[in-house]
């Protein structure tokens, strides 16, 4: 592995982490947004013992729905 692999794993791991706080304190929140904002245009949500969720706009409907129950 190169110094550059490395550094590039690190920084890839640091803002992994910072996406993964930013989720969280969403979900905490109640902020569906703030959540289905975390996941990419294309992204996939697998909630358990749930259907797969495919797109950010069914992503946050499905967040909505999820947090007002």
């Amino acid at each position: 592995m190169s110094t550059n692999s490395a550094t590039n794993t690190s920084l890839d791991k640091g803002t992994i982490d910072r996406l993964r706080e930013v989720h969280v304190a969403a979900l905490n929140a109640g902020d569906a947004d703030g959540w289905a904002a975390c996941f990419a245009n294309d992204g996939i949500q697998m909630p358990p013992n749930f259907g797969t969720n495919a797109g950010k706009a069914a992503i946050e409907g499905w967040s909505k729905g999820f947090l007002t129950m």
